[in-house]
């Protein structure tokens, strides 16, 4: 979706561990990065409130944007 608007993506498989903290290390090594992560429950409920999406929002070092998970449903 990103390459049909015109945006550079790169997409990479973490294994492992906490991906909160393993996307800081990641993103050293890539110019400006953004982080694209989907949520299901974003906007409902408190199911969202200690997701991955809700920490990496709060301690990313860089921009994210959330997708909802449901977009094409």
């Amino acid at each position: 979706m990103l390459a049909a608007q015109g945006v550079e993506s790169v997409g990479r498989v973490l294994h492992g561990g906490d991906p909160v903290l393993a996307l800081p290390d990641l993103a050293g090594e890539l110019t400006d990065p953004l982080f694209v992560t989907t949520s299901d429950r974003w906007a409902g409920g408190r199911s969202h409130w200690y997701s991955t999406t809700r920490r990496l929002i709060q301690q990313a070092p860089h921009p994210v944007l959330v997708v909802p998970g449901d977009l094409h449903d």
